[in-house]
C-alpha cells in the first residue's frame, strides 16, 4: 500500500497508533479564553512544534477553538487532538492502554477530532475545532519515531458557556463515508474548509500532489513492484486532516498549489480488514 511504509516516516497511521503515544502526557488546566480574532470572535490558540516537543497554551476554552500549529522543528509533525470519556483521566488512559491495547482505546476515547496529517518544518496549519467539556489529549504522532515519548498536551474540564458558537465560514465542505469523499471545487491557495464524516467508522484524509503526468494508479503500482513512490518523486505529501470520529466536524485549512492530487483514507475496515482505500475510499481532483 502506498502509505504503508511511509508510515513509519511520516506517521500518517490508523487512529490506533495513538495507543502508543500516551506516555509523556502533561496535564493543562483551563483559564480566561485567549484573544479572540475577528468576525464570528473564535479564540485563537498557538500550538508550537519543536523537534520532541509540542507546546500548548495554558488556557483552552470549550466552544469553537482555532488551533493554529506551527512547525519549527526540523522534521514533519503530524498531530490530533482527542476527548477522552468523562471521568477518565489521562493518566487512567494510558494505564489502560498500556494493558488493555486497542480494547481500551475504544472504550475511553469518545472522539477523536482530527489535526495536521502533514506540516512541514517551518509551516502552519490551523483546525478550528469544538472543544466540548471533558478532558482533551493533544497527541504527536510524530515523536513516537523519535527516541523518548511523545510530548503530547491536555486540556481538563473545559466548562460551559462556549465562548465562540458558531463555527467559521468554509469554502466548501469535504464529506468523508463509507467508502468514498465528497470533494467540492477546489482552487490553488489557502482556504478553509468543513471536514466532515458522515459514515459510521473512524475516517482520516491523507492528500497526497501527483507529479505531472502520473496518475495513482501508476503510483501504486510503483509501490507494490518495490519502489518507494516518495523516494521516486511520483507524490508529494500535502495537507490534509488526521482521524476524525462519526458525527464530528472540523475546519482545516488547506493550501494547494495548480496541479492534480489524490485523497486517500487507508483506516482499516473492522468487517474485512481492508484499508478503506481499497474499498473505494480514493478520489482524484484538479486543483486550477
Amino acid at each position: 500500500m502506498l502509505v504503508a511504509r511511509r508510515a513509519r516516516l511520516a506517521r500518517l497511521v490508523p487512529i490506533v497508533a495513538l495507543a502508543a503515544l500516551v506516555v509523556g502526557v502533561g496535564v493543562i488546566s483551563l483559564a480566561a479564553a485567549p484573544a479572540r480574532a475577528g468576525g464570528k470572535g473564535i479564540p485563537q490558540v498557538t500550538v508550537v512544534v519543536r523537534d520532541g516537543r509540542v507546546e500548548a497554551p495554558q488556557g483552552v476554552p470549550t466552544g469553537f477553538v482555532a488551533f493554529t500549529y506551527e512547525n519549527r522543528g526540523t522534521a514533519p509533525f503530524f498531530g490530533a487532538l482527542v476527548r477522552l470519556q468523562a471521568g477518565v483521566t489521562p493518566a487512567g488512559f494510558g494505564q489502560a492502554v498500556a494493558s488493555e491495547g486497542f480494547e481500551a482505546f475504544e472504550r475511553l476515547v469518545a472522539a477523536a477530532l482530527s489535526g495536521p496529517a502533514f506540516l512541514a518544518p517551518g509551516t502552519s496549519q490551523t483546525f478550528v475545532v469544538e472543544i466540548r467539556a471533558g478532558t482533551h489529549l493533544l497527541m504527536d504522532f510524530s515523536a513516537e519515531e523519535e527516541e523518548g515519548p511523545p510530548a503530547i498536551g491536555a486540556v481538563i474540564q473545559g466548562t460551559p458557556p462556549p465562548a465562540a458558537t458558531e463555527p467559521p465560514e468554509a469554502r466548501g465542505t469535504i464529506v468523508a463515508s463509507e467508502f468514498f469523499f465528497q470533494v467540492p471545487a477546489i482552487p490553488a491557495g489557502t482556504s478553509t474548509f468543513a471536514f466532515t464524516n458522515a459514515g459510521r467508522q473512524v475516517h482520516h484524509m491523507l492528500v497526497f500532489r501527483l507529479a505531472p503526468g502520473v496518475t495513482l494508479a501508476e503510483a501504486l503500482a510503483a509501490e507494490e513492484q518495490g519502489m518507494d513512490p516518495f523516494e521516486a518523486g511520483l507524490v508529494t505529501p500535502g495537507n490534509g486532516a488526521l482521524e476524525l470520529t462519526p458525527g464530528e466536524t472540523v475546519y482545516p485549512t488547506l493550501s494547494f498549489t495548480p496541479g492534480t492530487y489524490a485523497m486517500v483514507c487507508f483506516i482499516e475496515d473492522p468487517a474485512t480488514g481492508q484499508p478503506h482505500a481499497e474499498l473505494g475510499m480514493v478520489r482524484e481532483f484538479t486543483v486550477r
